[in-house]
């Protein structure tokens, strides 16, 4: 029996997270830095999440350490879940000689500049991280391990990545359809790479966006909300529909927001499948 407990088991977190009482308390850690992962394994496969590798304008995709590597981790630690994101920029541009590079330089402040820049597509964007998703649930499903998918970054993925962060808030409000323009190009986005994760077989979506400083959101947050919740929503709906586990990780002050959610509209998220987990 202790054996057994030492042993990763997807089932001991679903069974947790869906409020039932497993056999010990599950160990799920969505990041292993490298020194770590060194440690365990004996050699330098970098870090447990790519996006915590550093982003570059040349890498269309950052691949994630490979899934035997982490399911040998699981094994070594016990723990239950291997974490997949695609916490990146979902938008590139072309420089003087027609080359294609990520934009994350924040570079993308007015109107003229979005126009220009290339929108995801399934050849750069989607097939490979479906690819390695796949590799991911199969891994996982032969070592009794569970997949998390990290995306629905719409908020910090505009402010970080595409737009410069002053440059954003100010947007709210002086030009709010940019500001919603580029939530939508994030969120249509993270909706089409989380379809393909949940028709994988991943076992828990996990969504995370930093909204907020030690003091409380960003920006008002009744407008903050306005912007938002609705296309989160869209984004929970698809772990809903799916009847699989949801997550929500966000840095920073949150208390703001939920404190001023209505009870029937915080019940209603809660049966929407949203388990708040904010740190």
């Amino acid at each position: 029996m202790k054996d057994d407990l030492k042993k990763p088991n997807i089932e001991r977190l679903l069974t947790t997270m869906k409020g039932g009482i497993a056999d010990r308390v599950p160990f799920y850690e969505i990041l292993l830095e490298a020194r770590n992962v060194e440690a365990l394994l004996g050699k330098d496969v970098g870090t447990t999440m790519a996006a915590a590798r550093g982003a570059t304008s040349d890498a269309l995709y950052q691949p994630p350490m490979e899934a035997e590597n982490f399911a040998k981790i699981c094994q070594l630690t016990g723990m239950d879940c291997m974490t997949l994101e695609s916490l990146w920029t979902p938008l590139k541009y072309k420089d003087d000689k027609g080359d294609l590079h990520n934009i994350n330089d924040s570079r993308v402040n007015d109107w003229e500049t979005l126009e220009k820049c290339i929108q995801p597509s399934w050849e750069l964007d989607f097939k490979p991280r479906r690819d390695v998703i796949r590799n991911y649930v199969k891994v996982a499903k032969a070592n009794n391990l569970g997949v998390a998918y990290c995306l629905g970054a719409i908020f910090q993925t505009s402010y970080y990545f595409l737009c410069d962060f002053n440059e954003f808030l100010i947007k709210f409000n002086t030009d709010r359809k940019f500001v919603e323009t580029l939530l939508d190009m994030c969120t249509d986005y993270y909706l089409e790479i989380g379809r393909i994760a949940i028709e994988e077989g991943i076992d828990v979506l996990f969504l995370a966006d930093d909204i907020a400083f030690r003091s409380g959101t960003f920006v008002n947050p009744v407008l903050f909300k306005e912007l938002w919740m609705a296309r989160m929503k869209k984004i929970i709906q698809l772990g809903k529909d799916a009847g699989i586990p949801i997550m929500f990780h966000s840095c920073g002050n949150v208390t703001n927001v939920m404190d001023d959610i209505p009870p029937e509209n915080y019940r209603a998220m809660l049966d929407a499948g949203l388990e708040f987990g904010v740190y």
